[in-house]
């Protein structure tokens, strides 16, 4: 995957369908209204939006030298994260972090 067609495909609205944890879904618990959204920018800015909850955020992203992964560090505390990204697809975003010993999984489709 080239870092342009990567970036293409990343850039623009993602809004989540489905979110598990170690495997198992737990969207219904975690976002029972579906109103989470994430938007990433060509300019290296992104932000996300949980409707549900009206917590949002906003910070730079870029891509990993390796391009499997989007690094991301919020304006709020400067502190970077790291998702590994297992599809990227114009209309499919799926990634995955871990947290002590779970593992996370957000699969957002696109709204480009």
């Amino acid at each position: 995957m080239s870092i342009w067609g990567a970036k293409t495909r990343l850039c623009g609205k993602w809004k989540l369908e489905e979110f598990l944890v170690n495997g198992t879904d737990r969207t219904k618990v975690y976002f029972p209204q579906h109103l989470y959204f994430e938007y990433y920018y060509r300019s290296g800015k992104y932000e996300y939006i949980n409707g549900g909850t009206s917590q949002s955020e906003t910070g730079n992203w870029s891509f990993a030298d390796d391009k499997m992964k989007v690094i991301r560090t919020a304006d709020s505390n400067f502190v970077a994260d790291e998702v590994t990204i297992l599809k990227l697809k114009n209309h499919a975003y799926w990634y995955s972090y871990t947290i002590a010993d779970s593992v996370y999984e957000m699969h957002m489709l696109g709204n480009n």
